[in-house]
């Protein structure tokens, strides 16, 4: 055999055994778990009762088919136990005043152990521009 074969069959033998070899560590850390995006929206007021309790993840204000607005408003419940809160929303027309035919009674809401909800309110009428939803404890 030539001293180019002697050479070269360990090398091949090392490289592909090497090559086989897993390149993750096995014992380094897990990957992240997925977190929520907490957003902040200055329509969206939260009660500081609900702490980080309840975070909210995504507000859309869209018109719907009859052309009145739409508050699509998703919110994720931190906590490993149920939670209850109380919404109120006020709509605002063009001129930024307040809706007088907009009040209305509070609702009440409750999330499952780390569920994520999308709360949908529409407005009363087609001149509602822009809204203000106030999340609270219903205890408080």
């Amino acid at each position: 055999m030539s001293i180019c074969c002697r050479l070269l069959l360990p090398a091949l033998t090392i490289c592909t055994a090497v090559g086989c070899l897993p390149t993750a560590n096995p014992y380094g850390r897990k990957p992240a778990a997925v977190t929520t995006a907490a957003i902040e929206d200055p329509r969206v007021v939260l009660d500081s009762s609900l702490g980080k309790d309840l975070v909210l993840t995504r507000v859309t204000l869209i018109p719907n088919a009859t052309g009145r607005m739409r508050a699509r408003i998703e919110l994720e419940n931190m906590t490993k136990g149920f939670l209850s809160i109380s919404t109120k929303i006020e709509w605002y027309d063009i001129d930024n005043m307040i809706m007088v035919s907009a009040g209305g009674a509070d609702k009440q809401e409750s999330f499952d152990p780390r569920d994520t909800r999308e709360l949908i309110f529409e407005a009363p009428s087609k001149d509602a521009r822009n809204f203000r939803l106030m999340l609270q404890n219903p205890n408080n």
